[in-house]
């Protein structure tokens, strides 16, 4: 079982939100990184939480005419959270995770070695994998209440995109 417990950002956008976490190379310029590429890495504190907020905000307001991946005018607000995340590692801890607040995680393992959290279908929000699931940024986080349910969608997942899954129990919090 793999624990992980930080801080991260919620960057949230029009139509889905973006969770950061802490960028791999600590000598890097960028203190942030999507929190799905980077290995699930945290901040440790939410002093360097807000650093990473900086640099994100520096990124969207001030380097906007530079780099323009995205349409900057449509983000809406930024706010840290505490993340505590239980990965099961191997098929015989998945019962261990119990009931609530649970997500199934697709390593998608090709150009970019991303993982890819997932949570149920939501009605009207982009959907994942034949219209099974919804990745999680596009939900405002919604999770899997039922073990069976996450376990029958990571099957699924697996089959169809014959990309490895587990699951993991996610709880994000708002920091006020």
């Amino acid at each position: 079982m793999r624990d992980v417990k930080g801080y991260v950002f919620v960057a949230d956008w029009q139509t889905s939100q973006c969770l950061l976490g802490r960028h791999p190379d600590p000598e890097c310029h960028q203190r942030y990184e999507l929190f799905e590429s980077n290995n699930f890495l945290t901040f440790e504190t939410l002093e360097q939480t807000q650093e990473g907020i900086a640099d994100y905000l520096h990124m969207v307001l001030v380097d906007e005419q530079e780099y323009q991946p995205h349409d900057y005018k449509r983000v809406g607000s930024i706010s840290p959270r505490e993340i505590d995340m239980r990965i099961a590692e191997s098929p015989e801890e998945i019962p261990s995770l119990q009931n609530g607040k649970l997500v199934v995680i697709m390593n998608n393992y090709g150009i970019r070695n991303d993982n890819v959290l997932l949570g149920p279908r939501v009605k009207d929000k982009p959907f994942f994998c034949k219209n099974i699931t919804s990745r999680i940024t596009d939900t405002d986080f919604k999770t899997f209440h039922s073990l069976e349910e996450a376990r029958k969608i990571a099957s699924e997942i697996s089959r169809q995109t014959e990309c490895p899954t587990t699951i993991a129990k996610f709880l994000l919090r708002r920091i006020s």
